[in-house]
């Protein structure tokens, strides 16, 4: 009898081992999926935001001004940003980049994945940081170039900032350790 009962209990523990992992794989498509939607609607409500009133204009025929025309350039760059740069798309970071092309800066910036690597919390953090030295790097730029990069995963570096303008050409790069320590990282622009 014990034999006969342990041999109908194996396939049935099989069934529910199956069963568990096949339920376990469904919750994490579903999350994957709502995370996929989250940052969608994101996007899209960021689109519908910026650029709706220039859309707008241009379909209702309106003549815009030179003024107009920077700002529509602006709002381009800013959404080809927030495509291109996404691990890059803080607010810190949109505007100093909008306010350094204001003064005639060419801002690139782009992203290869680097963050996603990372723990939830250390991307966030990684993302803090770096959009603050961003910001300030940027601030600092009065003509030139700077190109902003986060790098694949699987580098030591994470991010690089290259700053060529009039009075100086650099290449800060910033590692997972210098994200971690609490020491600001606007010290690092000299280290490099």
């Amino acid at each position: 009898m014990g034999s006969l009962f342990s041999l109908m209990l194996r396939p049935m523990a099989r069934q529910i081992y199956a069963l568990r992992a096949a339920n376990e794989r469904q919750v994490a498509l579903d999350a994957a999926a709502a995370a996929a939607a989250e940052v969608r609607d994101r996007r899209l409500a960021a689109l519908d935001e910026r650029a709706r009133p220039i859309l707008t204009w241009i379909a209702e025929g309106r003549r815009f001004s030179a003024d107009e025309v920077a700002v529509a350039r602006l709002i381009e760059a800013q959404l080809r940003d927030g495509i291109r740069a996404s691990g890059l798309d803080v607010p810190e970071v949109r505007d100093a980049a909008w306010r350094a092309r204001q003064r005639g800066v060419r801002v690139v910036l782009l992203d290869d994945g680097g963050l996603s690597v990372l723990a939830e919390e250390e991307a966030a953090l990684a993302r803090e940081r770096l959009g603050a030295a961003i910001a300030e790097l940027l601030a600092d730029a009065e003509s030139g170039r700077v190109t902003v990069r986060i790098h694949p995963p699987g580098r030591e570096t994470l991010a690089s900032v290259g700053v060529d303008t009039d009075d100086r050409v650099a290449l800060v790069g910033f590692t997972i350790v210098d994200i971690r320590d609490p020491s600001p990282l606007r010290d690092k622009r000299f280290a490099r």
